[in-house]
């Protein structure tokens, strides 16, 4: 599966995609029936309130991913480091734009 990462724009100078990463990696979460992964590009989200997201995750379609990945950065509501705002909306949207199938959740 060639995959594509969207992650948080505000997060981007505190957070190294690290832990994103090696999900991807391990193959863990919603990839641990997965064989093959392979990261094709990453992106953020484009900014409060994640408006852009839908474009780049197209665009990541178009260029080859199989599917999109969003970063726990944007999906986690449990944590005490940060909450996306947006977390609804911005999968609400992408699920319109894209599909709910050629969506992962980190």
């Amino acid at each position: 599966m060639k995959l594509g990462l969207i992650r948080c724009f505000n997060k981007e100078n505190q957070c190294g995609t690290i832990n994103c990463l090696e999900t991807i990696k391990e193959r863990k979460s919603e990839l641990e029936n997965v064989v093959k992964v392979k990261l094709v590009g990453i992106t953020t989200c484009g900014g409060c309130s994640g408006k852009k997201i839908g474009l780049r995750a197209k665009q990541m379609l178009q260029d080859g991913a199989d599917k999109i990945a969003l970063s726990s950065c944007i999906v986690n509501t449990e944590s005490s480091d940060f909450n996306c705002p947006y977390t609804a909306a911005i999968k609400d949207s992408l699920a319109q734009v894209v599909g709910e199938e050629q969506i992962i959740y980190l």
